[in-house]
């Protein structure tokens, strides 16, 4: 792997390991039998951090700060939030600085790699599909995993354009974040 492979790697996975670990720890807490998934009329046209989707109900802002390690090669780190029932759905928008090397592919994983580091997590397994968003390449990442021994789904989409790198985070209890996930990913566009 060279040497800039390794240095974005490195780099992606610490910011992904810090807007998971928000995501994570809510959905951990949520995963409960017998939740619901919203009705199909919940799902509203949202927009959040250039992105335009179908979602169950308005995002939040989440703050989250620029780590000391990442400032060198992050310019910005955006994050807005809400909840479908017991799914968790996130989306982060990463602005990096001229000349740090960025990867597709490499932010995808460092995705999952920031999920397997989770001690709650056991039996995951994944899929990455290259994909596009408003004729831009994208990949989805598909994982099936245990939370505390109940079974959870997790689907990230992870889309670049110049600097700007975005990744939407669908993960619950299997039971229901699967169908959610579904609608929000397929729908998803960037603002022009």
């Amino acid at each position: 792997m060279s040497k800039n492979a390794l240095l974005f790697r490195k780099l992606g996975i610490i910011t992904v390991v810090i807007l998971l670990t928000v995501v994570l720890f809510a959905v951990f807490s949520r995963l409960v039998p017998g939740a619901r998934v919203p009705a199909a009329e919940a799902f509203a046209p949202t927009q959040v951090l250039g992105l335009s989707m179908a979602a169950p109900g308005p995002f939040q802002p989440i703050h989250v700060p620029i780590p000391q390690q990442v400032r060198t090669s992050v310019e910005r780190i955006e994050s807005s939030g809400r909840n479908a029932g017991r799914t968790e759905l996130r989306v982060s928008r990463m602005e990096y600085k001229a000349g740090v090397p960025l990867s597709l592919e490499g932010s995808a994983q460092g995705a999952v790699d920031a999920v397997r580091q989770n001690p709650a997590v056991s039996e995951m397994t994944h899929t990455h599909a290259p994909a596009q968003v408003s004729g831009l390449p994208a990949v989805r990442t598909t994982s099936r995993f245990q939370v505390s021994g109940r079974p959870a789904h997790g689907e990230i989409l992870t889309v670049l354009h110049g600097r700007t790198l975005w990744q939407v985070q669908v993960m619950g209890p299997a039971s229901q974040a699967k169908d959610i996930a579904k609608r929000v990913m397929e729908s998803v566009q960037v603002q022009p």
